[in-house]
């Protein structure tokens, strides 16, 4: 946990937070979690800042209140591994993704299992939703990408083209696009009306992990092979590459004035458990904010990896710590 202090330093120094205020939070869920954050996977918090859900190694999301500490519900139904969940922007639902190879709907205020989507063959690995709540979309293992309609929780369309797994989704703020990024090592453009392939974005050499977007213009994809590229959306151009860390990229993100880029880096038995500060004009790293962490033993970290986020008042949205992995983005 020790990490998550020098994330929110980072934080701190871009949006002015004082140390009492980074210090908060962290020390909150740290004690909220106790013993139970070894086998904690994933950490989210409402953007009410009021709760928080965790989801743990055996199969089960359980929401806690930040104020008097106490777990507030369970949910369970998952058989197997849960890789993601994702909130609709009216924060009535959860949905989930599994090994399991399904998607579940939950009611977030009372814990209930709504329905469950099936239709994937391979585990889920990113969920998002649309800006208008309506509809879900799913990257899995079975190398496709489906659109689910949030009300009737039947699939809509399947959008085919990668030749590998799908780790990361993104809608353009226009709502007009869908991004996908894969472990093909390319990352795709699609029509959200048509399921149509308008571009295909060549150029990393290993896995794309992570995807992002700055306004409706560009697009930022964090890779296996250790870089960050900038795109232009429009055209598919790649514009340049950001080049310092040393291990996979597994998560990137903007400062609000879009200045900055912040991503995080790691792996398991490298030395990279670093966030980097970028100057997105010039493309030239700013500052490295690195913790040495004792190489962990592997029956004990394997495939575990920890995030925060908060969205609370639109300014700092997430953070995070991992053994494995540093993850981040605001």
């Amino acid at each position: 946990m020790k990490l998550l202090f020098i994330i929110f330093t980072l934080f701190s120094l871009i949006n002015g937070y004082t140390k009492k205020e980074i210090n908060r939070p962290i020390n909150k869920i740290k004690d909220i979690l106790k013993e139970e954050i070894k086998n904690i996977s994933l950490v989210q918090t409402t953007t009410d800042g009021k709760y928080f859900l965790s989801v743990s190694n055996d199969n089960k999301i359980k929401k806690w209140s930040i104020e008097t500490e106490k777990l507030v519900h369970t949910f369970k139904g998952h058989k197997e591994s849960i890789y993601t969940i994702a909130i609709t922007p009216d924060e009535k639902y959860l949905f989930s993704g599994s090994a399991d190879n399904t998607i579940k709907q939950w009611n977030i205020n009372t814990g209930k299992l709504i329905k469950t989507f099936k239709g994937h063959k391979g585990s889920i690995y990113t969920i998002t939703t649309s800006k208008n709540g309506k509809y879900l979309f799913s990257g899995s293992g079975d190398d496709t990408i489906k659109q689910w309609n949030i009300n009737t929780g039947k699939l809509i369309k399947t959008f085919i083209g990668h030749t590998h797994y799908i780790y990361s989704l993104k809608i353009t703020q226009d709502g007009k696009y869908l991004l996908s990024g894969s472990l093909d090592k390319t990352i795709k453009k699609w029509n959200i009306n048509t399921t149509q392939l308008i571009k295909t974005f060549k150029g990393h050499t290993s896995y794309v992990y992570i995807i992002a977007t700055i306004n409706n213009k560009y697009l930022l994809s964090g890779s296996g092979d250790t870089t960050i590229k900038q795109w232009n959306i429009n055209t598919g151009k790649l514009i340049k590459t950001f080049i310092g860390h040393t291990s996979t990229v597994h998560s990137i993100t903007t400062t609000p004035d879009e200045k900055y880029i912040l991503s995080g880096s790691g792996s398991l038995f490298g030395d990279d458990k670093i966030i980097i500060q970028w100057d997105i004009k010039t493309g030239e790293l700013v500052k490295t904010f690195k913790k040495t962490i004792d190489k962990p033993k592997p029956k004990n970290t394997d495939r575990k990896w920890l995030l925060i986020k908060n969205t609370k008042n639109n300014t700092v949205k997430q953070w995070g710590f991992s053994l494995k992995f540093c993850a981040l983005s605001i």
